[in-house]
């Protein structure tokens, strides 16, 4: 159905993605540990976004200087050497007094890992042709939730069996063999093409030809560039214009960082606080939960993948349905203190953000050219990624003062928000 180089691309991010499953589930339970504390096991995932908020930022710049495949390639290639210290530092020295130490390699990682995402999702449609985009995006996204399915519903028993420090070991030798796909994954599209032919691709639409978007535009923006080239501050900026010019991308944007707010509450250390202080349940039932959340997710991407006709007409009422439908699960979810209800909960709550999360990654792949893509990606990285490193940090100070149901009722007001605006901009979409 899809080329190898798609296909390549599609295995690599698979041991990306459970590689990252274990690598977080041995990282929070080692710092719960230590701490007891929701603030404090937070630091993980607060220094890995903060990170990778400063790194897409810088992202345009390398997609400007790079191939795609060639940037995805060497940010993976770091990601592996450092997974590889921080086992090695997890297994020989970790202790209390140096967890600051575990904090500045999972810093140094993100940095790198902040520009898989923007590339990843930028190759995509370089892959795939365009009446077949939304499929690859659900194909894509189904297969990461089988994956998380099973490494949330296994990861607690692989950490408690084989310990933290073991169970990062497992974590690089999976960047390894997703080191190895990515390495044959083959841009079509790549022809050498410089900064200047993406700085163009702002013009119109994002579906003028880019040599005419060139001449309407570099005279503007890169006239004291040698060559027409853009300097590198005009490169950084790109697609934040592209962001704030295009009506839809602005409300797209906006619903995600309304949505940020609230989705820290799903960070494993939230959740698994939630399962030890109001279910009183052990580890095994923290990856049973998200393995639940995942069964749901499942069903939803199957949903979208079956019926991708349909819903390509009614992109806007399936994305604001889903994010409304997942802020009454999120809402129901923080007032429960039952193991049913919430397993059942997590369930019903796959399909409300998968729906959401494939309708609003396919517009924004149509709203602007293959070229500048990236850096449109980039810069809503960046402000997503910083926006969720400060809900993760004010989330963790709601968990411990009013108490972990509250954290989640907060986050349920936040999908509602949302959802509110979808409705406001449905006609720019």
């Amino acid at each position: 159905m899809f080329q190898r180089s798609f296909r390549n691309l599609w295995f690599s991010q698979t041991c990306s993605n459970t590689a990252d499953i274990l690598y977080t589930i041995a990282l929070i339970t080692m710092m719960y540990q230590m701490s007891g504390s929701a603030t404090y096991t937070a630091l993980v995932p607060l220094c890995r976004t903060l990170s990778m908020s400063v790194s897409g930022m810088l992202a345009p710049l390398m997609v400007a200087k790079y191939r795609l495949t060639s940037l995805l390639l060497g940010s993976q290639a770091v990601q592996f050497g450092m997974f590889c210290v921080i086992a090695l530092f997890a297994w020989k020295a970790l202790a209390p007094h140096n967890v600051w130490v575990l904090l500045v390699l999972v810093v140094i990682l993100s940095f790198f890992d902040g520009w898989t995402t923007p590339t990843r999702n930028a190759l995509v449609p370089r892959l795939v042709p365009d009446d077949k985009l939304m499929k690859a995006n659900g194909f894509l996204a189904t297969t990461d939730q089988t994956v998380q399915f099973g490494g949330w519903a296994a990861g607690g028993v692989i950490a408690a069996t084989i310990g933290s420090p073991l169970t990062l070991g497992l974590t690089a030798v999976l960047y390894a063999v997703a080191l190895a796909f990515t390495a044959m994954v083959r841009d079509p599209s790549a022809s050498g093409r410089h900064a200047a032919e993406a700085a163009a691709s702002l013009a119109g639409e994002g579906v003028i030809a880019p040599e005419r978007r060139h001449r309407r535009d570099s005279g503007a923006s890169s006239e004291g560039a040698a060559g027409g080239t853009p300097s590198r501050w005009e490169t950084l900026r790109e697609g934040w214009i592209a962001l704030w010019r295009f009506r839809s991308l602005r409300a797209i944007t906006l619903m995600d960082l309304i949505d940020g707010i609230g989705g820290s509450v799903w960070i494993g250390a939230f959740l698994l606080v939630f399962v030890q202080e109001v279910l009183h349940q052990g580890e095994e039932w923290w990856g049973f939960i998200n393995a639940a959340y995942f069964v749901g997710a499942i069903g939803g991407r199957l949903f979208v993948v079956a019926l991708v006709e349909k819903l390509e007409r009614r992109l806007t009422l399936f994305m604001v349905a889903g994010t409304f439908g997942y802020g009454l699960c999120t809402l129901l979810f923080g007032l429960n203190a039952g193991l049913v209800p919430a397993l059942l909960l997590t369930v019903l709550m796959g399909p409300m953000f998968q729906t959401r999360d494939i309708a609003r990654k396919t517009m924004i792949q149509r709203s602007v050219s293959r070229d500048m893509l990236p850096k449109v990606l980039s810069a809503q990285a960046t402000l997503s990624y910083g926006l969720f490193s400060l809900s993760v940090l004010a989330m963790g100070v709601v968990a411990d003062t009013l108490g972990i149901g509250a954290m989640y009722v907060t986050a349920a007001i936040c999908s509602f928000l949302s959802a509110g605006v979808g409705l406001l901009f449905r006609k720019a979409f």
